[in-house]
């Protein structure tokens, strides 16, 4: 669905128009209508080839590593709180994939970025999500978050991740942490880890090969020298 673009951004917003009445909604400027859900990924295409060095936990990664080593996001807002208060959040944070959503410290669900502002895009979105409480947010939802447990290997929440239909597959998923708190793992970043891995992985396998070709070559006998053969023709 096209998505609309509203001249002033809400911090640019004037004293009058902070001064209406709560069911008028300030303008907010939302992505261009250019932009696809499914490209939020694909936005910054130039900084592809330094990806990797941007994260330092990726020096450390091994083929064990679990998901607890990679970099998390602590995003959570409860369900009562206003739509606004998401805009806030993402606006503040561009990295930031989305929010995580609890009630009384369970789980609601998750509002990606791109769910948000699709949201927005609607005919009256803005008027209809911004003042109203999250919790009709996810209403709108038509699947569940993707939870994962902080010990779950890169390789298995990789999988996991992808396996979701259509463009979920590349919404951020939920981690539960070892005590019980919810933070919020990109997907590109988990794509990148498990890229990380399969180098990893290749270098170990020429490696063992290099090391089996060494030990089969000192297993076999030495070539015999023809200086070392004397033959008698009498």
């Amino acid at each position: 669905m096209a998505r609309m673009t509203h001249e002033k951004s809400l911090r640019e917003t004037s004293p009058q128009s902070a001064a209406a009445p709560a069911e008028t909604v300030v303008g907010i400027a939302l992505p261009e209508a250019g932009d696809t859900p499914d490209g939020v990924f694909l936005n910054h295409r130039e900084r592809q080839d330094t990806e990797l060095h941007r994260y330092r936990e990726f020096d450390s990664l091994t083929l064990a590593s679990h998901i607890n080593s990679l970099p998390l996001h602590d995003a959570t807002v409860d369900a009562a709180e206003c739509g606004s208060r998401l805009h806030e959040m993402l606006d503040r944070d561009p990295d930031l994939p989305g929010v995580v959503v609890t009630q009384g410290g369970w789980l609601m669900g998750m509002i990606s970025r791109d769910f948000f502002f699709e949201l927005l895009g609607r005919p009256f979105g803005v008027e209809v999500y911004m003042n109203r409480s999250v919790r009709a947010m996810l209403d709108a939802l038509d699947h569940p978050p993707l939870v994962l447990e902080d010990n779950t290997p890169i390789s298995r929440a990789t999988r996991a991740a992808l396996e979701r239909p259509g463009t979920a597959a590349y919404e951020a998923a939920v981690v539960r942490t070892h005590d019980g708190q919810y933070r919020l793992l990109n997907i590109r970043v988990l794509i990148l880890a498990q890229s990380r891995l399969l180098a990893l992985s290749h270098s170990e396998i020429r490696n063992q090969l290099e090391e089996a070709a060494e030990f089969v070559h000192s297993m076999l006998p030495s070539p015999i020298s023809s200086e070392c053969v004397e033959c008698d023709w009498r």
